[in-house]
């Protein structure tokens, strides 16, 4: 026997019994998509994608025409975005709290075509909730006609029933429709669906329904009109029951019915009226009555209430908001939600919520006519505040514009350190300086920013070195200095602080040093050298001189490196006699030239003193 024949002839089997002992009491719940509505009364869509829709009449991709009524359920696989896009349908609660052992079916009709081959389809499920997380598959059928899922038939509309386990024999379970397209962008077929039906096995009620509590909100209108709920507690509930609502104008008089099955019940009242609720037990046909209650109207006139502020705000961490409140007559106020406030009583409350939170406030008057308003306390944020700034490094002396922003619009207030109570302000540095800004916006709420700045000496660039032959050792003798570039007179070059150099030839050759203390800039210092070779230097208790040439024949230049300070230079000749004298000091430019032409052929001596040392060059005068 065919798989589907099969399963719907059990389906309509079970249909026709319809009857309690071991089964239960079942009833056929049909869905023929015929209201305007969608999803239907009750069903709930899941997921996202708009793809489940009710359309009418002849339909085409493929060509199909309802299979009962004017409307039909449609799955848009061929509208899809993506393969594999889903979206769910859920249809209303089922209630299998009497199944007992009896079997449960859900059904229904899909057009299944032969004209699109893609593999769009229809996967049923069931769940105690509606979701699909945790739900249990019950089959699936394929919309291709030719494809074995479950079964390969003609095309047109086929009747699937799928069993609903046994272990499902609560009060809450939902059946899942979803459709998954295949393809997508106009590539496959859409899916119609049609007539759905189930059975579910609610608990009828027996005997003595029981009407519980009957309350009424409010219990007065203080006006001549107003919106009233009625609502029972404790009453029976389930399958059978019915609750008829019913009003008249005098206790004991002729009852009215104003409404049915909602509970709560909302209605409207534009005069004194007493009212009451009728539950009926279907199964029994026995009924119970609520008490009566009078809403009178045209009670009192309600209190003029007042709020200052309406909308408040905090700052977080900050003081509390005062909210207060004043109405007329003898009221009572009270303040709801208590989040964040110090008491719900009075005229005036502290408000510090630590998320944005709206209180309503209500007066009562003696006469029980109440007034309410609103009033909203938000969190304010703290300014964020950022600095502009071209450098956190200064030159000594120098000053430097800092911009303070804080975002959140207009009303900023600033104040600095320094005393300043603008956006922008000039920083000066000595040493290391803090500096901060406190902005404080529209809201009242603060937020402070520290900034370190520093002073930058310049500096005056200073060098020595320890000559070996050719080779030199530089030591950097300038105070502060960020960066040091060396040129060796050579065409070679250094960054290093304290570099080491090698000469090829014998000088004298001019070092240029230069210091970078940025932003204060560099200084440069010049400085002779003489390379020698190694044989060739003698060792001298001064560092760096140089006297040349030699042999001279006008002029002799003697070269003392600063950091020797003052040097006293004299020329004797070979008798110890004076014959010259100078001085070199901090106005020159460390050497000077001393006249050779007046002196006669023959041998001299250089003689130089500086820090407390003597040297002595022989020179030969040649004319």
């Amino acid at each position: 026997m065919n798989y589907k024949k099969l399963l719907n002839f059990t389906f309509i089997a079970i249909m026709l019994l319809n009857v309690s002992n071991a089964f239960g009491q079942a009833e056929l719940v049909t869905e023929g998509v015929e209201a305007t509505a969608f999803p239907p009364t009750g069903w709930t869509a899941i997921g996202g994608g708009n793809l489940w829709r009710r359309v009418t009449g002849n339909q085409t991709t493929p060509a199909c025409a309802p299979h009962g009524g004017t409307a039909v359920m449609r799955f848009g696989s061929r509208t899809a975005f993506t393969a594999g896009q889903q979206q769910s349908l859920c249809t209303p609660n089922l209630d299998l709290s009497s199944r007992g052992t009896g079997n449960s079916y859900f059904s229904f009709y899909i057009y299944r075509d032969s004209q699109y081959t893609q593999g769009d389809s229809i996967t049923v499920s069931i769940n105690n909730t509606q979701s699909l997380t945790g739900a249990k598959r019950l089959g699936v059928v394929a919309r291709y006609a030719k494809m074995n899922c479950p079964d390969i038939v003609a095309e047109g509309w086929q009747q699937y029933s799928f069993s609903i386990p046994s272990s499902y024999k609560g009060t809450v379970n939902y059946i899942i429709i979803t459709g998954t397209a295949r393809s997508g962008a106009n590539a496959g077929g859409n899916i119609y669906l049609d007539d759905f039906e189930w059975q579910h096995f609610p608990t009828y009620c027996s005997g003595k329904p029981t009407a519980g509590t009957f309350t009424t909100s409010p219990t007065k209108i203080c006006a001549a009109a107003g919106a009233l709920t009625l609502t029972l507690s404790g009453n029976t509930t389930g399958s059978g029951i019915t609750i008829q609502w019913q009003s008249a104008t005098t206790a004991t008089g002729t009852y009215g019915n104003i409404g049915t099955g909602t509970n709560p019940f909302a209605t409207f009242a534009n005069a004194t009226r007493y009212y009451r609720a009728i539950i009926t037990c279907a199964k029994s046909g026995s009924v119970d009555t609520s008490k009566v209650i009078m809403v009178k109207t045209n009670a009192g006139i309600a209190p003029t209430l007042t709020t200052t502020p309406t909308f408040g705000s905090i700052c977080p961490g900050g003081k509390a908001v005062t909210l207060m409140a004043t109405a007329t007559g003898n009221s009572t106020i009270t303040w709801a939600p208590s989040t964040g406030l110090d008491k719900t009583t009075g005229d005036s409350v502290h408000a510090s919520p630590t998320v944005s939170t709206g209180y309503t406030v209500t007066a009562t008057d003696t006469a029980g006519c109440t007034a309410q308003r609103n009033v909203n306390v938000i969190i304010s944020a703290n300014p964020v505040i950022t600095l502009t700034f071209k450098d956190s490094s200064m030159c000594a002396g120098d000053s430097m514009l800092v911009t303070a922003a804080a975002g959140g619009g207009g009303g900023n207030k600033y104040a600095w350190s320094n005393g300043a109570a603008t956006a922008s302000t000039y920083i000066h540095a000595a040493g290391k300086t803090s500096t901060s800004v406190t902005v404080t916006n529209a809201a009242g709420c603060s937020g402070t920013k520290l900034q370190n700045f520093y002073e930058v000496t310049k500096v005056t660039a200073n060098f020595s070195y320890v000559q070996n032959g050719f080779a030199f050792n530089f030591k950097n003798l300038t105070t502060g200095g960020k960066a040091f570039h060396w040129f060796f007179g050579d065409g070679n070059e250094s960054f290093q602080e304290l570099p080491t150099h090698t000469y090829s030839t014998a000088g004298p050759i001019e070092v240029t040093f230069i210091v970078d203390n940025s932003p204060c800039g560099s200084d440069t210092l010049k400085q002779f050298i003489n390379p020698q070779p190694l044989n060739a230097v003698r060792q001298y208790l001064i560092d760096g001189v140089m006297v040349y040439p030699n042999p001279v024949n006008n002029a002799v230049t003697v070269f003392v490196p600063a950091v020797h300070g003052i040097a006293s230079i004299n020329v004797r000749n070979l008798q110890g006699q004076l014959v010259s004298s100078n001085k070199i000091n901090a106005n020159n430019n460390r050497q000077t030239k001393i006249n050779t032409e007046n002196l006669a052929t023959g041998v001299y001596f250089v003689e130089i003193i500086a820090n407390n040392k003597k040297d002595t060059y022989k020179i030969q005068v040649n004319h």
